[in-house]
């Protein structure tokens, strides 16, 4: 066990040395100074030009300040920070934002969730004008709070929360589900990467788009094509789609998106 994760530091590492040293061609419009989405940006490489902490002086920092959650267990997720407030989510399921100059708590959202199928690595942000809002799974289900209050939207979906087997077909209704990635936000839109069983009951992983104001299904990505569809004549067993006895071939890990092309 120890080998196992002295051998993820040392990925860590050189996946944070690669990172930081290559020479990159950063498209113009992705702003590599901020930390306001999952893995740092829309492309998710963890890159960024900030330069304040160097090889020569990163020996001689020293704790500014620590905040300590009401739980207990991993934390899997990676925070963003907007407008000087640091968003996470705890290791029970609470999505929390914090000052992120002091460390000082400003709201911790919902009730504690301890389950074995329910991680989270993080939070997605959105706002328009005034309204900010942050977009968290748990279980089945994705949820949006005001960014400012950490209160739940009564007007996304259903008060605050959405059915993810929404679109999905009738027979995967009861089937498991989870989302333990932040969906990628576009435009108006949060698309969502969808975890399901790894058998032969497993959901398909369809890859769907929701309206962010209402929570309602604007586009779907079948996965496993449908007839008509490109791909379809691919698979062997032209009932696939159906999801009765295959499913899956989801997207758990989230998604990378280029808004400059759409």
């Amino acid at each position: 066990m120890r080998n196992q994760q002295l051998s993820y530091i040392i990925l860590g590492i050189l996946i944070l040395i690669v990172s930081c040293s290559r020479d990159l061609e950063k498209p113009s419009k992705i702003d590599y100074t901020k930390w306001g989405e999952f893995q740092g940006g829309p492309d998710r490489n963890q890159y960024s030009t900030l330069s304040q902490i160097t090889l020569d002086n990163v020996k001689d920092l020293k704790l500014a300040w620590s905040h300590s959650l009401p739980d207990s267990g991993q934390m899997q997720m990676n925070p963003i920070i907007v407008d000087d407030v640091l968003y996470g989510i705890g290791a029970d399921m609470r999505p929390f934002a914090l000052n992120a100059a002091t460390g000082e708590g400003i709201w911790i959202h919902g009730d504690p969730l301890k389950a074995w199928h329910s991680n989270s690595r993080g939070v997605a942000y959105w706002s328009k004008g005034t309204d900010k809002r942050i977009y968290y799974g748990m279980g089945p289900h994705l949820y949006a709070i005001d960014a400012l209050t950490g209160e739940s939207i009564k007007d996304f979906a259903d008060n605050g929360r959405l059915d993810l087997h929404k679109g999905l077909p009738e027979n995967a209704q009861e089937k498991f589900l989870g989302s333990s990635t932040p969906g990628t936000i576009y435009g108006d839109l949060i698309i969502v990467p969808l975890r399901t069983s790894e058998g032969n009951d497993a959901a398909p992983g369809d890859i769907r788009a929701f309206n962010v104001m209402t929570g309602e299904l604007v586009w779907t990505f079948h996965t496993i094509p449908y007839p008509g569809e490109e791909g379809y004549e691919t698979w062997e067993n032209k009932e696939a789609y159906k999801n009765t006895k295959v499913g899956g071939v989801n997207n758990w890990c989230g998604m990378t998106i280029d808004r400059e092309n759409g």
